[in-house]
């Protein structure tokens, strides 16, 4: 149920991209898109500490935490610009 309430209160889009995320698959045959992130990865999978990401997202994350991980884009972004 919380989960369910948190992937609502985040309008089914990724807490770090603003992506639409879905459970199905979609028109062109990929699958779910939603995975479920620890905010801080040193922490377990708990109240507080999750939110819904965009599957990618969160293999790319990973371990980091996601302070570290934004900081991490935001370079990437600016060199790439």
């Amino acid at each position: 149920e919380y989960l369910d309430n948190l992937f609502l209160e985040q309008n089914k889009l990724c807490a770090l991209t603003g992506l639409d995320l879905s459970f199905d698959a979609d028109p062109s045959g990929n699958y779910q898109t939603a995975s479920l992130d620890r905010i801080d990865s040193s922490i377990g999978y708990e109240q507080g500490n999750v939110q819904w990401v965009y599957k990618d997202i969160n293999m790319m994350k990973k371990d980091m935490d996601q302070k570290d991980f934004i900081e991490l884009c935001k370079k990437i972004a600016q060199y790439r610009s």
